[in-house]
């Protein structure tokens, strides 16, 4: 009997381990930052720009008519085009009328051992943009705002279209418990 329960078991967590997800540890060339992402079907690539650097990955083919994306942008005080986290904040969270954008409350969360605010945004886009016939499309983007250090900070956006938001909650809040800064 102790047999059976244990092989009914094995099968189990098995199982349970072939369903999960996984998972790969991510840095972008400039090793700014770490993290975890799904072990399949991202593509990734990291920009710099006169504002700092930014890393964009994006996702494998999901429910919604966009994939998911990540975008991880440094702010840095001594760049053009540099505002205040608070200002930044408070733009990415403004009521739009016109696509309908509304924000939820802020929360606070530690990432990177760092008092971070996270929110979500929700808006109606047109998709695809440069093409006709397009529709609007409810979509759903996440964001935390990572101090760095007194000025400078990083601003992490996953954007996913309603069909999955569901499935990329908690892979959000697990990419922010992996997200690890370097050099501060």
């Amino acid at each position: 009997m102790i047999q059976v329960l244990a092989a009914a078991a094995l099968l189990l967590g098995s199982a349970r381990a072939a369903d999960a997800p996984a998972w790969m540890s991510y840095s972008p060339p400039s090793r700014a930052f770490s993290c975890e992402i799904r072990a399949w079907g991202w593509s990734t690539w990291e920009e710099r720009s006169v504002r700092g650097i930014s890393a964009h990955l994006l996702g494998p083919k999901a429910a919604g008519p966009i994939r998911p994306a990540y975008h991880i942008h440094h702010f840095e005080k001594n760049t053009p085009g540099y505002a205040p986290i608070e200002q930044t904040l408070r733009r990415a969270r403004e009521k739009d009328p016109a696509s309908r954008r509304e924000s939820t409350s802020l929360v606070s969360w530690r990432v990177s051992r760092k008092a971070s605010k996270v929110f979500e945004v929700r808006e109606w886009r047109l998709f695809p943009a440069d093409t006709l016939p397009a529709m609007e499309v409810p979509l759903h983007h996440f964001y935390a705002f990572v101090p760095v250090s007194e000025s400078d900070y990083f601003i992490i956006k996953l954007t996913v279209s309603e069909e999955d938001l569901h499935d990329f909650r908690p892979e959000f809040r697990r990419f922010l418990e992996s997200f690890h800064i370097f050099g501060y």
